[in-house]
């Protein structure tokens, strides 16, 4: 596990495995995981430990966890982090 900053960590795994997580102003974080090997990506809004908001594509494809009902999939496009990351300040940030 490397420190990135202060209250971001960039956590290896193995040589083919990348998590990132990065905390948000609100002490929210995203985590976010890549397996080189799989290609499975993996992107969630962690608050109270809990998952609020994510999409990912292990199992079934890409599909969402949505902010109103976490626990459910639901079919979506593949997202880049820096998508996701826009996604999370609408739904966390937005006035």
């Amino acid at each position: 596990m490397r420190r990135l900053s202060r209250h971001n960590t960039l956590r290896t795994r193995d040589a083919d495995i990348l998590s990132l997580r990065v905390h948000l102003a609100d002490d929210s974080f995203i985590e976010a995981f890549f397996n080189t090997t799989t290609e499975r990506v993996s992107f969630a809004l962690i608050s109270g430990g809990q998952r609020v908001y994510g999409k990912d594509n292990a199992k079934i494809g890409w599909h969402e966890h949505p902010a109103d009902a976490p626990q459910l999939h639901r079919c979506c496009a593949p997202v880049s982090f820096e998508e996701f990351l826009a996604e999370v300040i609408a739904l966390r940030f937005a006035a």
